[in-house]
């Protein structure tokens, strides 16, 4: 029995996973309003940053955002604690 049939699949599985998540993540986001303002307290780590967004309506995704967070290896010193003003059209990418 070979195994070169279930390997093809799976890399074709994750090639087009692969594709999705780098589509999404520069694709604009569109607001119910023209920007939205979100706060992030000291110390919130990337998970309650993605929970922060999805409260505050930029995503719907919160574990997408999270995902691309820690595959884009933003670390902790580039997170930072603050008040921003999110508009419509940025990419995930750019928040």
């Amino acid at each position: 029995m070979s195994l070169q049939p279930f390997f093809s699949r799976l890399f074709m599985l994750l090639s087009a996973l692969l594709v999705a998540f780098a589509t999404w993540v520069y694709l604009p986001i569109t607001l119910s309003k023209s920007s939205v303002e979100v706060m992030i307290a000291p110390n919130t780590s990337a998970w309650g940053i993605a929970h922060a967004l999805t409260n505050n309506g930029v995503t719907q995704q919160t574990e997408l955002f999270y995902l691309s967070v820690r595959v884009l290896q933003l670390c902790a010193y580039k997170l930072k604690a603050g008040t921003y003003l999110i508009d419509s059209g940025m990419s995930p990418q750019q928040i």
